[in-house]
């Protein structure tokens, strides 16, 4: 696996071979994916009185942070829903299924009137690549500090936990499901996380440090 790399050019006679990255080296490959985004298919809600979270609803059908929409008995979820997030305070999609699946209960106990306390907690996204369990949990406003605390990247199987100060906001692991549980419940509430305009001079952005895993 690497990063922070940018891909300049498919390669191949005829047919992708390969991929020519910004640094000008070539790396050969039997399959490419490209992965370009979403665009929510709701065109057919124009006109309702739904809200939108911008001037239309290209960016899915705007909810609070229980998924409640503006009109009474009625909730998004799924990846046309952009849910609040309480602590940016902006509208946003997380088209994944382990999203549509955790926030489910979320929306019904807004439908029935009853405190949906779960809506704040950091979201949790699950994936299966090339053969690795891939988990992450948190928010990221892209100006954390971040360390592996077990494993490399050499080694295919690691725990890298991102901060913002001391504090834990987020949680990224490969086959380590069982520390990932144990960090997800350390993880920062909404009322730890600062202004996104204005994050913790005191952490350098990006850091990235080595450190060993938890006792």
């Amino acid at each position: 696996m690497r990063t922070d790399l940018r891909v300049a050019d498919l390669i191949g006679p005829g047919w992708v071979s390969g991929v020519r990255l910004g640094t000008g080296e070539e790396l050969g490959a039997d399959v490419v994916l490209l992965d370009i985004g979403a665009v929510p298919l709701v065109g057919w809600l124009n006109g309702s009185a739904l809200e939108r979270p911008g001037p239309d609803l290209r960016g899915g059908v705007a909810a609070d942070e229980a998924g409640a929409t503006g009109l009474p008995g009625i909730v998004a979820v799924g990846d046309c829903a952009a849910w609040l997030d309480p602590v940016t305070g902006e509208h946003h999609r997380i088209a994944h299924w382990s999203d549509t699946r955790d926030r489910l209960s979320i929306a019904m106990a807004a439908l029935l009137g009853v405190d949906p306390g779960a809506a704040a907690a950091p979201a949790m996204l699950t994936s299966q690549q090339a053969g690795a369990l891939v988990q992450f949990a948190g928010r990221l406003h892209g100006t954390e500090s971040m360390t592996i605390e077990a494993g490399s990247v050499d080694t295919g199987d690691l725990l890298a936990v991102y901060r913002r100060g001391d504090q834990p906001v987020a949680v990224l692991g490969i086959d380590r499901p069982v520390q990932v549980r144990e960090w997800q419940a350390r993880l920062a509430g909404p009322s730890a996380d600062p202004d996104p305009a204005n994050p913790d001079p005191a952490v350098p952005a990006g850091a990235v440090t080595e450190a060993s895993a938890p006792g």
